[in-house]
């Protein structure tokens, strides 16, 4: 569904509002980060995260720049972020991450890789991927692995 140039002006309004704003609480951003989080974990909204007139696109755009503050938060101000920065970013605002959240996380990171070239939106970011590999992977998993090799 294609957007209104009002609606599209109102999506970029909150990006740069969100790029500009300073987060003096860090409790508020990462609620910001969740609410707009929780729009994209559904997986109607996949098949749109690259279609750049539909609000699943401008919903994508604003959490990224909202990752990013959370990026400079953890990390200050930095040319750019490594994609295992941003993963640790990730894991700590989703320390047990249900099914559906780690595959929209997996889906973002995929979108963003596939369409760096042909998307600018995506070129405004200071990070390639938000995870390393494919899958998005947790310290709870790494604690579930060990304590499954261990004989009891």
């Amino acid at each position: 569904m294609a957007l209104t140039k009002a609606e599209l002006a109102e999506y970029n309004y909150l990006k740069d509002k969100n790029a500009n704003k300073k987060f003096k609480n860090e409790e508020k951003l990462d609620d910001k980060l969740y609410e707009v989080f929780n729009k994209l974990n559904n997986s109607k909204c996949y098949a749109h995260f690259d279609d750049t007139e539909n609000r699943s696109f401008q919903n994508l755009l604003i959490f990224l720049t909202l990752l990013q503050k959370k990026c400079e938060k953890f990390y200050g101000k930095e040319k750019k972020y490594s994609k295992d920065q941003v993963e640790n970013v990730l894991i700590n605002l989703f320390p047990e991450p249900t099914k559906a959240q780690r595959k929209t996380i997996e889906k973002i990171n995929k979108t963003i890789k596939k369409n760096k070239k042909d998307i600018p939106e995506f070129e405004e970011f200071k990070f390639s991927g938000i995870i390393e590999g494919k899958k998005f992977q947790t310290y709870a998993d790494d604690y579930d692995n060990w304590r499954d090799s261990l004989d009891f």
